[in-house]
């Protein structure tokens, strides 16, 4: 059974009131961390046009990447070549304010996903593969603290374009969602059990394992209940440009669009950031891409986003973090 729910007033004030107040009592944010670029963007309700470029001074290098975790309390922390070094650590999942909790080192291909378990114990992620033969591609789980590897499912082949460009644990840190081959597929870790729910692309869990968001193969936002297979079409049956990202309470998600505006009918398209709210359909920009659109890959909920900036300041003309504590 297909439900759908409609889009609200975008400008709706409760909504943008809502997200202002959280944003200010918990340091509520959209971040996102890709090398030497860092972007954050508080809820509070400022106009779609400014956007806040920032120099990544966060991480334990210069051009490493991030993601946050789905709690909002952690960020996973990638160092390629040629920041890394065989005696460091490739993965360091740390707090907001840069304390080390976990670890894992060895040789990582370029991951282009990846998902932190909510019991912290291990890392999911998609590994491209850049040259024919290359080790460790597709998708994967890292057990942290230990050299463990374990592949879960192959990289698609070149000419695939419905692989995974997000993944989702479930609550119990059991089973991983991905996509492959534009299914929805659900496997189990422990056994090797795989599961196909849907057709389309983009999953992810929300943290009360309550839904599965995901792309449908026409590039509108869904959610899929994984016990009834109800599926429910989001934002007015609209078409959005990239993967949906979850807040840490459930209660809504972000992804981005293409905007809908005069610019956009004189073939000025912009990409917008969008903030959804999952009970009613209600929705506002948060904040306006450049020409041709922008991709929502790779950004995140976190809270407590005035502690990072300040993080980010602090380590501001250092080419590198190399001091690594070690978890005790």
């Amino acid at each position: 059974m297909l439900i759908s729910l409609c889009g609200c007033d975008p400008l709706s004030p409760g909504f943008r009131n809502e997200m202002r107040r959280r944003s200010s009592d918990s340091g509520l944010a959209l971040g996102y961390i890709g090398g030497t670029a860092m972007e954050v963007f508080p809820l509070a309700g400022v106009p779609v046009t400014n956007r806040i470029l920032l120099e990544n001074y966060s991480g334990p290098c210069r051009s490493c990447a991030g993601w946050f975790s789905s709690d909002g309390r952690l960020i996973v922390w990638n160092v390629l070549w040629p920041d890394w070094k065989p005696e460091e650590p490739s993965l360091l999942v740390r707090t907001i304010t840069g304390q080390t909790i976990a670890m894992w080192s060895g040789l990582l291909n370029t991951p282009y996903a990846l998902a932190l378990s909510p019991d912290r114990s291990r890392v999911a992620l998609e590994a491209i593969n850049h040259y024919p033969g290359a080790p460790g591609t597709g998708l994967q789980y890292l057990v942290l603290g230990t050299p463990n590897r374990v592949i879960l499912e192959a990289q698609p082949p070149e000419n695939e374009t419905g692989g995974s460009e997000s993944l989702g644990w479930s609550p119990d840190s059991r089973s991983i969602v991905f996509s492959r081959h534009g299914k929805i597929i659900i496997v189990d870790i422990m056994t090797g059990d795989h599961k196909v729910l849907t057709s389309g692309s983009r999953p992810a869990w929300s943290p009360d394992g309550r839904w599965i968001s995901f792309t449908s193969s026409d590039g509108r936002p869904m959610l899929l209940d994984p016990s009834s297979r109800k599926e429910v079409a989001l934002y007015g049956g609209s078409r959005i440009t990239g993967p949906i990202a979850w807040s840490p309470d459930s209660c809504c998600i972000s992804f981005s669009d293409h905007g809908r505006n005069v610019e956009d009918f004189l073939g000025m398209i912009h990409g917008r950031m969008i903030v959804y709210r999952i009970s009613d359909g209600a929705w506002l920009p948060l904040v306006r891409f450049g020409l041709k659109g922008g991709m929502s890959a790779r950004f995140g909920w976190f809270y407590n986003y005035k502690e990072f900036l300040e993080i980010n300041r602090a380590n501001e003309g250092k080419q590198s973090v190399r001091s690594v504590p070690v978890p005790r």
